[in-house]
């Protein structure tokens, strides 16, 4: 990891939140799920806000998620996205850290932080959303992160068509996900860095205590930022 920590914040300014379930939301069943998920491998986006909101009620200025999921309901994502994205407006800072397998729409709440740091292990899975309104959540996920990371929008807009093989859609020969491993996280511009838990929680730290006041310049945050300039140019 190439963020030092170079000081270290008390405990009390940095939060940390765990979103490591198999599937985040409440899950409802639907005539045209393939699968079940049992109650306790489920994590309700109301638990999610509350944990937020108790980190923001003790002082916390970063927040660092754990995150590992292989997704789950579409609107408890974005809910879960705009709580985090209201996190950092409301002048915090919120870092993602991501281990083991990321699908879905845990893949947009990896983008909702200010930071990502991938875990080695981390890999991160892109593929349609399920359902009747599958068009339209493609669409709106696809608005989302376009602009937080360096994928062209072609290509991502390519991944977000990719279904399992039974599924309604397939395309014969077409993969079933795009997978991004850490290193091509960092490469397509979803992750700022790849460390440890304890490299994140330490990275955390030195954001707390100010020690970028600016910013850690990650590559990603230089290039958006860049790109951005161009575009307001244009």
């Amino acid at each position: 990891m190439t963020a030092p920590a170079m000081h270290s914040a008390p405990d009390s300014l940095v939060g940390e939140i765990e979103l490591r379930r198999p599937y985040i939301g409440r899950f409802v069943p639907r005539p045209w799920r393939k699968y079940q998920i049992a109650e306790a491998d489920t994590l309700p986006e109301s638990s999610v806000l509350t944990a937020i909101a108790a980190q923001r009620a003790r002082g916390a200025g970063v927040l660092l998620v754990g995150l590992e999921s292989d997704g789950g309901d579409v609107a408890a994502a974005f809910v879960i996205y705009d709580a985090l994205q209201a996190f950092s407006r409301a002048g915090g800072i919120v870092v993602i850290y991501a281990r083991g397998w990321n699908a879905s729409t845990a893949t947009l709440i990896a983008l909702a932080g200010d930071y990502l740091v991938a875990d080695v292990s981390a890999e991160f899975a892109i593929h349609s959303m399920i359902g009747p309104d599958a068009q339209e959540d493609n669409r709106r996920v696809l608005e989302t992160i376009a602009p937080r990371v360096l994928t062209p929008r072609a290509e991502l807009a390519k991944w977000l068509t990719y279904v399992r093989h039974d599924s309604p859609g397939y395309i014969p020969g077409q993969p079933n996900v795009a997978k991004l491993d850490a290193a091509l996280a960092i490469n397509h511009g979803w992750a700022d860095l790849i460390g440890t838990r304890e490299e994140a929680q330490a990275f955390a730290s030195s954001l707390a205590a100010g020690s970028f006041p600016n910013g850690f310049p990650t590559p990603r945050r230089q290039a958006l930022a860049e790109r951005s300039a161009r575009h307001a140019g244009e």
